[in-house]
Order: C-alpha cells, then sequence, then structure tokens
C-alpha cells in the first residue's frame, strides 16, 4: 500500500473498507466505520449502506473478513504490515526497503472523512520511518559506516530541510568522516531555512555540534550523549520504540500489567548510557511521584539482552537499614554466604566476571549503604549499576540523570499524541469506564496535566476524582491550590514544586473515615496483606477498597497491598506521637501472634502454604525485630522463637540473619520475663548456631534450655520434647551417637508417657530418620525391625510437608538396602520434589546425592556422579558443612574404586582441610578420611606413610562407640601392606603414638 496506481474511489468503494479495516489490526466496531463513512446519514441508512458494503467485500476472493455481533476484523498481510513487524525486530534494512513511499501515495482524493484519517496514517507511519531511518543511521555509525550513512539522513533533510533530528546525526557522521567544512555549509543552509520559515534559531544540540566543528574538534559519541542530557528536547538514540516487550516478571512473581507511556528519548539515553565504559552507575533522580521506578523497570525491558547474565531488579523500599544492603541483595539471588564468608563477600564472588545489571530501586533512605556500590565497583569491572534516589548518592563514579514529568502540550487543544495524556485517559477509563471526553472536557485534561507538569503519581491521584468531579471542577480545584504543584518555573517558590501539596489536596477529598484509614495505614513499611490492615489500622474492606480506587494503596498480583514511599511517608507524618506509639504495639502484636500461629501450622499439611506466607512477611518481621530489639526482650524472643522453624527450613537464606538476631537478644541486659521464653531462645540459639561456623555454641544452649525446662513446675511437656530433639540433632551432626541416640531414648519415653500427639509424630519420624542415617552416615548398624515400627506409628498421624519428604527419603533409604532399586528411586524422587517444593536447597542436592549413590550401585557411574557433584557448590557456600563433608569422603571412596585418583585426592583433600578449620571435632568422619588416605598413599605406592596411617587409623577407631564396618578395599590393602613389610607392626604402632593431624598433615603434603 505503500506503492501501486489509485484512482477516485467512491464512497462506498469495498477497497476503501478493507484498507481501514486491515490497517486497524483489531476488531472494529461496527459504528465507528458508520461514522468514518456515513458520518451525516441518518442511522437507518447507514447500516443499511453498511451491510451492503460488508456484502461487497465478502465478495473479493482474497478478503477473509469476520464478523462477531457489532464487530468486524480483516486479516491481511501487507507491505505496511511488514513494515511494522520490521520496525517491531529491529530489522531496520528491512523496514526501509519496504517504505518506497508515502501510505496509499497515488491516492489523493477520496471522501473528506477518509481523507483525513488517511492523512493521519500517512503521518503515523511516516513517523515511524523517520524513527527507523535515524535508529538506522546511528546503528551503521555504531558500526563507523558512516557513508551510507550520510545518503539517508540527507533523503530525510531533503523530504524535510527543518528536521533538525536529521541534521544533528548527519553533522556526526559527517565530523567522523573529517568532512567539517561540508559539515558547516549543511548547517548554515538549515540555520537559514528555519529563520525564513519559522523567525526561529537552531536549538542549543545543533547549535554546539557546528561549535565543535568551527574549531576543528572531533564529535564522539560519549559529546554527542551529553549534548542531549543536557538538552530539553531529546532525539532518541537507538533503539526499538515500537518494539513489542513482554510483562516483566517482579522477584516477588507480580506482573506489570500497565502500559507504559511516553520517556521514549529517556529510555533511548539509558539503554545507550548503559553501554558506556565510563557510565557504570547510572542514579535515576527526582522527586517522589516522578515514575522513576517504572522507567527502570521499562529501561530493563529494553537492554535485557544486553546483560548476558541477566538483570537483578532490587526493592529496597522495606529494608530496615543501609546494614542490610548485601543480606537484601544475597537473599534475592538466593546465595548462601558460608560459614566463613559475609554476605558481601558472597555477593562479590557470585558477580566475579558476570555481565549483569544490579537495579536498586528506592535507595534514597539507606545512602550510607553507597559505599558498598563503590566497593562492587572496584571488585566487579563487568558490573553496571542502575540507582533511583530522590538524592544523589554523592558518589565519584555515579552519573546522576534528572528525571521530570511526561510530556505535556504547551496549548490547550492539540492532536499531536503526549505521554501525560495518555497516561490520564488510561487511567481515568479504568475508574470511570464511561469516560469519553468532549472537546471542551479535553482541553481540561490538557489543562490538568500541565498545572501538575506530567507527574504520573500525581495524574494518577487526580484521575481518582473523576467519580466525584467533572475535570473542569478537578481543573478549578488545581487553581485554588496551587502551594502543592511541582513546577520547572524559576519564579515559583520551592513550595510548588512539592508532592506534598498533591497529596494534601487528595487527602482534602476524602472524608473522616478514610482519612483516619490512610492515617494509620502509614505504620507500614512494607507490603501487607489486608488482614493486617483490617487489624492493626482498624480498616474493613470498604475503607480499603476505597483508598485503593483512589489510588492511594496499591494492589499487587498476589493479592497484597502497599502505600507508594512517598503516600507512606506522607501518611505517616500525619500520625502523633502517642498514635504512632499506639500503632507501633498494634503492630507488634498483630506480627508476633502471626508468627506463633504460623510456626504451628508449619508443622502441618499446609506446610507449604504458611512458608510461602511468612516469606512475603519477611520485612514486617524485620520491622518487629527493630522495634522491639533492646526494648522489648519478651516481644523480640517470640518473634525469633517462632521464626525458628522457618529459617531452618529456608536456612540458606536466613540462618546467618537469624543467629545475627539471636547472637544479639542473648548478648542484651534485657532478657525474657519468663524461664519457658528463656529457654525457648536458648533452644532457637542452639538450633541456628548449629548451621553456622559457631556450631560448638549449640550444645551450652541446648544444655542451658533443657536445664531450664526441667526446673519447670508444672512441666511444659512439648518445649521440653523439641529441645530433646533439637539436642538429638546436634549429638548426631557432632558425630556422637551415644549422647544422640540418649536423649531420642529420653524423647520416645517423654512421648509415649504424655501420648502427646505433636511430640510422637516427632519421635517416630525423627528417630526412624537418624537410625537410617546414622547407618549411612556414620556405618552404625541399625535395627530394621524398630526402624519399620516407628515408620508405622509415625504413618498413623497426618504429617507437615517436611515430615512426608523425610519419610520417603528414609524410606527410599531403606529400599536401597534391600537393592530394591525401582522403589527407591521413586521414593527418593518424591523425597526431592517435597523439598523442592519447600524452598530447601540443601536437602534436594542431600537427596540427590542418594539418587547418585543409587544409580552408582546399578552400574551407571556418569549419572551417578553426575547427581552427587552437583550439589557440592550449594553446600560450600551454604551451613550444612557435616552434610558436604559426609559427600567429599564418600565421593573421594567411589572415585577411588573407580582408580580415579586425581578426582578422589581431591576431594579427600577439601574434606580433610574443612575438618581442621572446624572447632569441633568430627570423629567418623575423620575416620573416614583416614581410610581413603590409606587407599590413596597405597596407590601412590607410599608405604611408610600407609602404615603410619594405619596405626592412626586403628587409634581414631579405639575412640568411636561402634567400629566401623571395613571397607573392602581397605582389608585388603592392609593386609597386603603388613606382608609385604616386615617391619609393619614397629610402624604401626609408631603411627598409633603419633600425634595423629601430623600424620594427616605430612600424607596430604606428600600427595602435593
Amino acid at each position: 500500500m505503500f506503492q501501486g496506481s489509485w484512482q477516485v474511489l467512491k464512497l462506498e468503494h469495498p477497497l476503501l473498507l478493507c484498507v481501514f479495516l486491515v490497517m486497524q489490526g483489531d476488531w472494529v466496531n461496527r459504528q465507528d466505520i458508520i461514522d468514518l463513512f456515513w458520518p451525516t446519514e441518518e442511522e437507518h441508512n447507514a447500516k443499511l449502506r453498511l451491510r451492503q458494503l460488508l456484502f461487497r467485500v465478502r465478495k473479493l476472493p482474497w478478503a477473509d473478513l469476520e464478523a462477531q455481533h457489532d464487530l468486524l476484523r480483516l486479516n491481511l498481510s501487507t507491505d505496511v504490515t511488514l513494515f511494522k513487524q520490521a520496525l517491531a525486530s529491529s530489522d531496520w534494512q528491512q523496514a526501509l526497503a519496504l517504505y518506497d513511499a508515502d501510505f496509499l501515495a497515488s491516492l489523493r482524493r477520496a471522501p473528506p472523512a477518509f481523507q483525513i484519517w488517511l492523512e493521519q496514517m500517512r503521518e503515523d507511519l511516516y513517523r515511524l520511518w523517520h524513527t527507523a531511518v535515524l535508529n538506522h543511521c546511528w546503528k551503521l555509525a555504531l558500526s563507523k559506516e558512516y557513508k551510507e550513512g550520510c545518503i539517508w539522513l540527507e533523503r530525510l533533510l531533503n523530504l524535510d530541510p527543518l528536521d533538525e533530528d536529521a541534521l544533528q546525526l548527519l553533522l556526526f557522521h559527517l565530523s567522523s568522516l573529517s568532512k567539517r567544512t561540508m559539515g558547516l555549509k549543511v548547517y548554515q543552509q538549515f540555520k537559514e531555512n528555519l529563520y525564513k520559515e519559522l523567525g526561529a534559531e537552531p536549538g542549543f544540540i545543533s547549535q554546539a555540534l557546528a561549535d565543535l566543528m568551527s574549531t576543528n574538534q572531533a564529535i564522539n559519541q560519549a559529546d554527542l550523549l551529553k549534548l542531549y542530557l543536557h538538552e530539553d528536547k531529546h532525539w532518541p538514540l537507538p533503539i526499538n520504540l515500537s518494539k513489542s516487550h513482554p510483562p516483566k516478571r517482579a522477584l516477588d512473581g507480580s506482573i506489570i500489567h500497565t502500559r507504559f507511556f511516553g520517556r521514549e528519548a529517556d529510555i533511548a539515553e539509558l539503554s545507550y548510557s548503559l553501554q558506556l565504559p565510563d557510565r557504570r552507575l547510572i542514579t535515576l533522580v527526582g522527586i517522589g511521584g516522578v515514575g522513576k521506578t517504572r522507567l527502570a523497570q521499562e529501561v530493563s525491558n529494553y537492554v535485557a539482552d544486553q546483560f548476558k547474565d541477566g538483570i537483578l531488579f532490587a526493592e529496597l523500599a522495606s529494608l530496615p537499614s543501609a546494614e542490610l544492603l548485601a543480606e537484601r541483595l544475597v537473599e534475592l539471588l538466593k546465595l548462601e554466604p558460608g560459614p566463613n564468608r559475609t554476605a558481601k563477600e558472597a555477593l562479590i564472588w557470585f558477580l566475579d566476571n558476570k555481565d549483569l545489571l544490579l537495579v536498586l530501586d528506592n535507595f534514597e533512605h539507606i545512602l550510607a549503604a553507597a559505599g558498598l556500590l563503590s566497593e562492587l565497583l572496584s571488585y566487579l569491572p563487568r558490573l553496571r549499576i542502575l540507582v533511583t534516589s530522590r538524592e544523589s548518592l554523592g558518589l565519584r563514579e555515579e552519573w546522576r540523570y534528572p528525571l521530570k514529568g511526561l510530556a505535556v502540550p504547551q496549548i490547550a487543544e492539540t492532536k499531536d499524541s503526549y505521554a501525560a495524556i495518555e497516561l490520564f485517559l488510561d487511567r481515568a477509563q479504568r475508574v470511570k469506564l464511561d469516560f469519553k471526553p468532549d472537546a471542551l472536557e479535553k482541553r481540561a485534561v490538557v489543562r490538568i496535566c500541565q498545572l501538575l507538569s506530567g507527574l504520573p503519581l500525581a495524574i494518577e491521584l487526580v484521575v481518582t476524582w473523576l467519580p466525584l468531579l467533572v475535570p473542569e471542577e478537578i481543573v478549578a480545584e488545581l487553581k485554588q491550590n496551587l502551594d502543592f504543584l511541582s513546577s520547572n518555573d524559576p519564579a515559583l517558590p520551592e513550595r510548588h514544586k512539592s508532592m506534598r501539596a498533591v497529596l494534601d489536596t487528595s487527602w482534602q477529598l476524602l472524608n473522616s473515615e478514610e482519612q483516619i484509614a490512610l492515617t494509620q495505614l502509614g505504620i507500614f513499611q512494607a507490603d501487607f496483606h489486608r488482614e493486617a490492615a483490617m487489624v492493626i489500622s482498624n480498616l474493613d474492606l470498604r475503607l480499603l477498597l476505597s483508598l485503593i480506587n483512589k489510588s492511594l494503596v496499591q494492589q499487587h498480583a498476589n493479592g497484597r497491598f502497599d502505600l507508594p514511599v512517598p503516600i507512606q511517608q506522607y501518611a505517616r507524618a500525619k500520625l502523633t506521637e502517642s498514635e504512632f506509639d499506639r500503632l507501633k504495639l498494634r503492630f507488634i502484636d498483630y506480627y508476633v501472634c502471626l508468627a506463633e500461629t504460623s510456626d504451628e501450622a508449619l508443622r502441618t499439611p499446609r506446610q507449604t502454604e504458611v512458608l510461602q506466607r511468612m516469606a512475603q512477611e519477611i520485612d514486617n518481621f524485620r520491622h518487629v525485630f527493630a522495634y522491639t530489639l533492646a526494648k522489648d526482650a519478651d516481644s523480640s524472643s517470640r518473634l525469633a522463637v517462632s521464626l525458628s522453624l522457618f529459617w531452618g527450613i529456608r536456612g540458606h537464606l536466613y540462618d546467618l540473619e537469624g543467629w545475627r538476631i539471636l547472637s544479639t537478644l542473648l548478648a542484651q541486659t534485657l532478657q525474657p520475663s519468663s524461664d519457658v521464653l528463656k529457654a525457648k531462645l536458648l533452644r532457637t540459639a542452639g538450633a541456628r548456631a548449629r548451621m553456622t561456623k559457631h556450631f560448638h555454641l549449640a550444645e551450652d544452649y541446648f544444655l542451658e534450655s533443657l536445664k531450664l525446662m526441667r526446673r519447670l513446675e508444672p512441666p511444659e511437656v512439648i518445649p521440653l520434647g523439641r529441645t530433646l530433639n533439637e539436642l538429638s540433632i546436634y549429638f548426631r551432626l557432632a558425630e556422637k551417637p551415644k549422647e544422640a541416640e540418649a536423649y531420642y531414648l529420653e524423647l520416645l519415653n517423654l512421648a509415649e508417657k504424655t501420648q502427646n500427639e505433636t511430640l510422637l509424630k516427632l519421635v517416630y519420624g525423627n528417630f526412624a530418620s537418624y537410625y537410617v542415617a546414622r547407618y549411612e552416615q556414620l556405618r552404625i548398624p541399625y535395627n530394621r525391625a524398630r526402624v519399620t515400627e516407628f515408620m508405622a506409628k509415625g504413618s498413623a498421624f497426618e504429617r507437615s510437608q517436611l515430615g512426608i519428604a523425610m519419610d520417603t527419603r528414609t524410606l527410599g533409604l531403606l529400599q536401597l538396602h534391600d537393592l530394591d532399586f525401582e522403589a527407591a528411586q521413586e521414593n527418593l524422587i518424591a523425597s526431592r520434589e517435597a523439598h523442592h517444593a519447600l524452598g530447601d536447597t540443601e536437602l534436594v542436592e542431600f537427596v540427590n546425592f542418594y539418587l547418585g549413590r543409587l544409580a552408582y550401585e546399578q552400574g551407571e557411574y556418569q549419572q551417578a556422579f553426575g547427581l552427587m557433584e552437583r550439589g557440592l557448590e550449594i553446600l560450600r557456600s551454604g551451613q550444612k558443612l557435616h552434610y558436604l563433608i559426609y559427600q567429599l569422603n564418600c565421593l573421594a571412596r567411589y572415585y577411588l574404586e573407580q582408580s580415579k585418583r586425581a578426582s578422589a585426592q581431591n576431594f579427600l583433600r577439601e574434606a580433610i582441610d574443612i575438618q581442621k578449620e572446624l572447632n569441633f571435632r568430627l570423629a567418623y568422619s575423620r575416620v573416614f578420611s583416614l581410610e581413603n588416605l590409606i587407599v590413596t598413599g597405597w596407590y601412590e605406592a607410599n608405604i611408610d606413610m600407609v602404615l603410619m596411617l594405619i596405626g592412626a587409623y586403628r587409634k581414631e577407631c579405639e575412640t568411636l562407640v561402634i567400629l566401623p564396618e571395613p571397607w573392602e578395599l581397605l582389608e585388603t590393602i592392609i593386609a597386603e601392606a603388613m606382608a609385604t613389610n616386615s617391619e609393619a607392626e614397629e610402624r604401626i604402632t609408631k603411627g598409633r603414638i603419633a600425634d595423629t593431624s601430623e600424620l594427616i598433615a605430612r600424607a596430604l603434603h606428600s600427595q602435593n
């Protein structure tokens, strides 16, 4: 349709209707067609004419016309369709090849209404082509193909001698070709044409480029961009502005559904800036409500393919303090810092050599953390950071990008499209479906956007008045309160540039109930569930819905709510000190009680659902700690105790945070008011300590907790049982099976004596799992009948997801021992899936290790080692070092059996090194490492070291409760070593007397 000959067509010609339908690209209402073709015709006659015309269209062999009620659609591929598709895929050359002339170029005479529509379509398509030419020429500049770029840009100037965008880029191309004299001639001709036609002078950018050329200076890309960044009128830099981007999924799983309006120049400039080597930290600076966050999200969509390792979007508004920034990023990346690595170190380690964009949203309240950004940039040369903030970060690496409101027209009546108007109309129809402004109302809408300086949040707020006021009345209200508007007019006082006045006006339009509701919602600094709003802020659903409809409260796709930061701050400022203290107490009480009820629900089949809810509330829980630490020991202790199981299941994210909070609680002077709460707190501290490098402290915490529990009268049965269970787990991990079994038996006796269902469920499942795990990890035989009995008793109770995961894992291991491989695989996979649903990545990989064991037993060695090694990186960066040492020893043993000594030595050395760094002794792990060392030494023909290590091995075994089952390969080696060396007994005896650690160190050194 760009080419071809068209004659003057009659009004009812079917081709005209086909053209109109095809160009709409979607369903068209019949009434819209009537308004275009027969605007003055009576309704009956117009409908009759339309039916006749449709009949003729259906007779066209290529016209596949669809009808649906009052809607019509015609799907047909044309050169215009292909042109738009080429633009969407950034295929500039194809787009330029398709656009050979104006839309329906030869059709210069048509019915009046159709002619108006036709001219608008021609203008729109020309703009798309114009943008395509500019983008193509910028791409040519980036690839240094300046000659071809000059051809296209000269064509633009021939078509429109006043096209200043084309002039500016042409000057850049000519400068790059060292044709500065020609460039100055082009500029002078443009200047004369502009003054002759409009009596105006070229813009700042054009003048600056001409000045550079006149002084014989080269124009580089950075200089050109700097000019664009300082000019009010921005030419769109190379970016596919017509590209359709999928909605960006946020980290919490929500989707951005709303359209993005305007800011083409901002998107283009930021997209390009993020490619420049010296602009690795860019800060979007602007007042609240200007759209910094939304722009950052949109820019992230556009530049996603530039960062092969992805984009991390971190929302920081709910972060309580600057000290938690590294932890928040680690949490979002789902990293496990490890026992000897801080969150910052883990972050630097993970991001090393990664080509990644880090977007930090709402940074203004944690400016003290800006130093961390400097460190990240210095350590990570490929990292780029985009920040949104109300204030500059004050860093020398920072490039500030001031952000203004959306584009607004300068006159009341305009045919051009402006982002602020589009935003207003879109939001207006959301709150008032029948909103179709007439000419008078359209002028009022333009005036509203002018008064609001195009600020998106102000527009969102002002639109909420439409159910109450017509646009003209809104203008009147705004004129009466000019002290609240944001403006770039330097004659206006500062108070006229503040968002506070916008919120004041919205506040005045609320009724008393709504005002109280909004004020009380100021207690929330993070997103919240509607139940929390109803309980803490005394809101009912009607009030909450009213505040949502007025855009004062946002609702997310996951059903949660929040107040945008400016509104939250505004609402909080309305609270008196006494009101805030009262709400704070209710906030603390609500979330402490929520944590306590959730803690109990975590032990039921609803475990996965409850975990998700608790994860959503984590920032609110953190704020409770911020309010209560060192001020309210009972509340902070109750919350810590209630989060213990949650922290445990999601330990890879929260172990260190939990330990830090508990350490603070135990160190402060103010302690819990009751012994039972203090005992629970000590038990919780022990549970977290055993998952950190402070493992040795756990025993003291548990024993002190048990001591307090046993003194209670009457006894607290469930807390006592849980402390006994934690002690059993601790001693099992400490590889002290005698103590572990003793506490399990005490727990069993307590549960069966009291017939407490909670304790019975706890002991039966855990005791069966303990026996099998003890055999797997310590090689101590177990009573199969007793394990089966415990599992049968435990299955009679309703189990949580974690309980099911443990039970199916235990059953799978029993079946593995019985060589029932098919059943074992089925149950181990079920266990893995259950742990995956809970978000426990470490235990997922632990089960994968057993699946690897299963594959090994069946001779599938490649698959086996792949599964067994898959989770090592997760365990290395996590807290469960006991599992890591066990797996390393097993892998070393299996590789030795396969005669792959190099791999075996690497895993063995790592296992021994970790044990050396621990501040507690793992007796059985040490023995298994010695076994592997002996076999390795034998393969290396180091007979002297082997005999010494045999002595050390036997010395270590004497300290164990039960001698581990002998390894067949090890038995053979010991026998051969003693048979081939006459001094074997003497050397073995010497090894038993020598310091075992020294012998191990010598053995490792001899392998280097």
